[in-house]
């Protein structure tokens, strides 16, 4: 089954947890129905916003107007992080309305509102680089590594790390970055940049 031929189907379908139904594109409902379905949507079944339907899958008007998707597009844009949404104009019984199809996002969580930080005395929108770290600095590991970015850190690599030749990552680091996944180092003389699964890396 195509995407089209999905949407369609789902129209008149009972509303549940993966499919929404507004007669209007009213901002607050529509974003947070978007980042609902980009966090929790199930990875072979993506959520589907319906604007210009009534609850009972009716389409309200002839031509759904073109400042529909614009909005819409605007409004994933300003989530964070920016949702990935696909939205199609399409026409059954001679009436038109707006689809919004939304799969399941790598990126989650996604957030209706951008967080915020102080620069200076200006309150701003911070960038989703630091919403990352911000995330990650839950895990005490994470953490731990992310008080020590930019110093220079002491690294011993153990005999049974499958990195080659054996011994290269010993000696002093400087920490240049760290996730919940990843931690990435600058080696001290060389100048070489090495990222290291977490799962690996133990704090003495």
């Amino acid at each position: 089954m195509d995407l089209d031929e999905e949407i369609l189907q789902r129209l008149t379908n009972t509303e549940d947890h993966l499919t929404e139904r507004k007669s209007k594109t009213h901002r607050d409902q529509c974003t947070e129905a978007m980042v609902a379905f980009a966090n929790s949507a199930l990875p072979n079944k993506p959520g589907i916003l319906y604007v210009g339907v009534n609850d009972e899958g009716e389409i309200l008007q002839d031509k759904a107007p073109e400042s529909w998707q614009h909005d819409i597009m605007a409004w994933g844009n300003g989530c964070y992080p920016e949702l990935p949404v696909i939205p199609r104009t399409l026409r059954k019984d001679g009436k038109e309305f707006l689809a919004v199809v939304v799969p399941l996002s790598e990126a989650r969580p996604h957030f209706a509102r951008p967080a915020f930080k102080r620069q200076g005395a200006k309150t701003i929108p911070a960038l989703q680089q630091e919403i990352d770290e911000w995330i990650a600095h839950r895990n005490s590991k994470v953490r731990f590594i992310l008080e020590r970015k930019g110093e220079i850190v002491l690294v011993q690599q153990k005999r049974s790390a499958n990195i080659l030749p054996a011994g290269s990552l010993n000696g002093e680091h400087t920490v240049l970055d760290c996730n919940s996944h990843f931690v990435t180092l600058q080696k001290t003389g060389t100048g070489g940049v090495f990222t290291h699964p977490l799962s690996t890396i133990e704090l003495n």
